[in-house]
């Protein structure tokens, strides 16, 4: 069986067991690229998209499994946003359990129910490859940004970093 770490730390393969050794009534298989959440540990992070080495591993029903039924949504733009800590917290807030620290549950309702921004795919690639496996920026291009607008300030040039749909709208003289 697989689990998954907290604090967005991936995938892992647990102790190999036998069948019968396994407490959960039903197991789900995992496929590459799948999105894979504890549902227990949600508020700490404990999302994960199988990679190489772990498609046909299985997981019980405490890890729901999605799959990004449109080419309009990376899986590893989902992961990039389910990673932030700030979203733990909300989670948190979101889970319900009779024990906070081990049997608080983040359901599959409240996964579906959350809204995010979703810029095109060629924006989320470019998303996805800026941040290295650790989590950190990364330098993908150098050099200054495109579409310089020009200033009434002598030397000052105004860039717009975050336009990822093309130049910003030329300025009126």
């Amino acid at each position: 069986p697989l689990g998954v770490k907290w604090y967005a730390g991936g995938l892992f393969e647990r102790e190999r067991r036998l069948g019968r050794a396994i407490a959960a009534k039903e197991l789900n298989r995992v496929e590459h690229g799948d999105f894979i959440y504890n549902r227990l540990f949600a508020w700490k992070g404990s999302f994960a998209v199988a990679g190489d080495g772990f498609e046909g591993g299985y997981v019980s029903g405490e890890f729901p499994i999605f799959r990004a039924g449109s080419s309009a949504l990376l899986e590893e733009y989902l992961y990039l946003y389910f990673s932030r800590p700030s979203l733990w917290k909300q989670i948190e807030h979101q889970s319900t359990g009779t024990s906070k620290v081990s049997r608080n549950r983040w359901r599959e309702e409240q996964f579906l129910s959350t809204w995010m921004s979703l810029p095109p795919p060629d924006y989320q690639r470019r998303v996805v490859a800026a941040v290295d496996a650790s989590g950190k920026s990364t330098i993908v291009e150098d050099g200054p940004p495109p579409a310089v607008r020009p200033s009434v300030r002598p030397g000052f040039r105004s860039r717009n970093i975050w336009a990822p749909f093309g130049s910003p709208a030329k300025l009126a003289d």
